[in-house]
This record gives C-alpha cells, sequence and structure tokens, in this order.
C-alpha cells in the first residue's frame, strides 16, 4: 500500500512538470481494488456445485428456497455496493402494492408463494416460482429489494479457496435503483437495455404508473397485426388466481391518448371486445373466449370501462375520418344483449366515470 501512495505523490526533492505529469498519469491507470468476501464459503460453494445439475439428466438436482436464502445476503450486499438505498419499511411495501397491488400484500394471497426470507409474486395464475423461464419477480423480506430467481454461479466468482467476488447484473441495479430509489438515470438504461422486463412488469404484473413504461409495451403491441392486437384486451380485464376481474386502467388510458382520427386499431380492439363478450365471435388470437370465460357482473363492468373509452374517442373523431370510426352507438349494440345493463352500471354509481354518469344518466 506505501508504494501505490508514494507513487501518486509528487517528488520534494525535484518538483518538476514532467515529475507531476508522469506522477498523475499513473494515478489515473490505478484500478480500484475489487471487494473480496469470504462469508458463508462453504454453503455458497456446495450451492453453486449442486446449482451446476439442475438440467443434469443422469444426476439432477432441485431448486429450493435454500438457494434462495443464500443468494440473499449476497445480492444486499452487492446492491448496497452499487449505492441502493435500502427503503424503510413503510416505504417499501408501499412501492410493492404501486407495483403489483394490494393483494400481493394479503397473507397466503393465491398469486404470492410465501417463504421465511423472501417472496415470489407469480407473473401468471399458478405458475411455478422456481421456473426461471417465467417472469416471477422475487422480494426480499429483511432487505426491501427486488430480484430475479437468482444463480450464484452467474454473479459469484472464486478468487481462491476462500474468498469471491460478487458481480451483479447492471439490469438488476437498475430495475430496483430505479423502482425503489426513483433513479431517473437508471430508468433511461432500463429502457434501453431491459425492455423485456418492462414488458412484463406493465402486461403481467400490471403496473401503468409510468407512461414510459407504457409506452414500451403497448407500442410493442402496436406494431403487431390485428389478431395480435386484439391480445391487449387480455392485459387489460384480467382475472386474478381468485377469479376476480382486475381492470387496468392506465392501459385504457394509454388507449385514449394514443388514439386520433387515423390511428384506432387498439380502440376497435377493445369495442370488439366488448361485443365478444356476449357472442361467440372472439379473435382466434385470443387465450380465452370472453364470453364464457366471464360471468354477468364481470361483463357488464367490463362492458362499462369499454363504452367510456371508446364512445369519446368515437364522438372525437368519427366525423372526421367515417370510414374508421364507426356511427353506430356501443351501448345500444351491448344492450340488444344485456337488457339490464344500463341500470347495473347505474347502481353501481357509473363507476366513478363522469362520462358514463353524462351518457347513462341521461337514458334512465
Amino acid at each position: 500500500m506505501s508504494l501505490v501512495y508514494c507513487a501518486g505523490c509528487q517528488s520534494a526533492g525535484t518538483g518538476t512538470d514532467s515529475d507531476s505529469t508522469a506522477n498523475t498519469h499513473l494515478v489515473d491507470t490505478i484500478k480500484p481494488v475489487e471487494k473480496l468476501y469470504d462469508m458463508n464459503v462453504a454453503a455458497i460453494k456446495k450451492h453453486m456445485e449442486l446449482q451446476k445439475h439442475l438440467e443434469d439428466e443422469n444426476n439432477r438436482t432441485s431448486y429450493t428456497d435454500a438457494d434462495v436464502d443464500i443468494a440473499i445476503p449476497l445480492l444486499a450486499e452487492a446492491l448496497k455496493e452499487k449505492k441502493f438505498v435500502q427503503p424503510s419499511n413503510e416505504a417499501f411495501q408501499q412501492k410493492i402494492r404501486s407495483l403489483f397491488g394490494d393483494q400481493a400484500l394479503q397473507p397466503n394471497y393465491c398469486g404470492v408463494k410465501q417463504h421465511d426470507k423472501f417472496y415470489t409474486v407469480l407473473a401468471k395464475e399458478h405458475g411455478d416460482e422456481f421456473d426461471y423461464t417465467e417472469d416471477n419477480i422475487m422480494v426480499s423480506k429483511e432487505n426491501n429489494f427486488l430480484f430475479s430467481m437468482p444463480f450464484l454461479g452467474d454473479f459469484v466468482t472464486f478468487t481462491d479457496s476462500t474468498h469471491y467476488k460478487i458481480n451483479l447484473s447492471p439490469v438488476q441495479v437498475a430495475r430496483n435503483r430505479y423502482l425503489l430509489n426513483d433513479s431517473k438515470a437508471d430508468l433511461a438504461y432500463l429502457l434501453a437495455e431491459d425492455t423485456l422486463f418492462i414488458k412484463s412488469l406493465v402486461l403481467r404484473f400490471g403496473y401503468t404508473a409510468d407512461q414510459k413504461l407504457n409506452d414500451v409495451a403497448m407500442n410493442d403491441i402496436g406494431r403487431s397485426n390485428d389478431e395480435e392486437i386484439a391480445k391487449v384486451c387480455e392485459y387489460i380485464f384480467v382475472k386474478d388466481c381468485k377469479g376476480q376481474l382486475q381492470i387496468r386502467e392506465g392501459l385504457l388510458q394509454w388507449i385514449t391518448d394514443h388514439s386520433d382520427a387515423n390511428e384506432n386499431r387498439m380502440a376497435l380492439a377493445i369495442y370488439d371486445y366488448a361485443t365478444s363478450l356476449y357472442t361467440n365471435d372472439a379473435a382466434r388470437s385470443l387465450k380465452n373466449n370472453p364470453n364464457t370465460y366471464w360471468d354477468k357482473e364481470q361483463k357488464r363492468k367490463i362492458a362499462a370501462y369499454i363504452i367510456n373509452t371508446w364512445m369519446p374517442l368515437n364522438e372525437k373523431y368519427a366525423a372526421a375520418n367515417p370510414g374508421k370510426w364507426s356511427v353506430a352507438n356501443l351501448i345500444d349494440n351491448l344492450k340488444v344483449y344485456d337488457q339490464g345493463l344500463e341500470e347495473y352500471i347505474a347502481k353501481n354509481n357509473y363507476f366513478s366515470k363522469d362520462y358514463l354518469k353524462k351518457e347513462i344518466g341521461a337514458r334512465l
């Protein structure tokens, strides 16, 4: 250490400019020493070896919560080194609600797998939390951060028999610093390097609070053909693992904000979805037939939200481009199949939508 220190000092004997320049150049080329760790070495080595055989047909091992427990303190240390600030418990819980909904913090919620030190928010109904091909998100209970299913060999490297270094993926750091520390610089990185995670966050987990993230997910859908665009409805109107309807209003608002006289493909997709609630005319690309997938009350609520989105757009743009928009009234079309629709919407206080109160209230 003394040698490194003196190399950066100015010589007291000469004090010449050439010496100063040389010393400065030497200091600039000195790389910071990588931090080495020695905690829990035996267990880390053991599980690193086990994880090598997760797909070994002859000597297959299984991934368990013990693998995650060992990784959590390593991930926490690596995030700390990368200037991640652990939020308070109260702030963290509020973030979790914002990201995954209130139900994520409910005891025994079927969309979350609970463990002593972490829990896993499942990306799809009845998913396998230890299937690395799924977009599940794990949450540290003690250290208040998010992470993907960790494999020790991806970020732990032994330098000798008793020491190792930790090199955490930049995207894992950026996700936590953006989502939990509100780092705008990390948002720019994610938008450039982590679009698959962004689309999963918006479309699978329903996080629609950030317009820039919505743009990534929805613009990707918008570049598809009409059959694929129809699938947006299954990301907007979602049945959770309890069978409860969830409506992602942020995506409906995105459709409102990005429709005009000449662009109405997503608006037409939700219009068609409304009629398919009562017929068997659903797009072939849809995973579930809306006519049989939803119960009567769920259909009526979905119809109300589509009316609230479609009809103001149609009223605004139909005159300018009647070839793309419709002269038909969606409420009248749906009443052919459901005579009590208007009364149901009124009974539910128009779902607190001013347009519904004005339009349907005038009809009753």
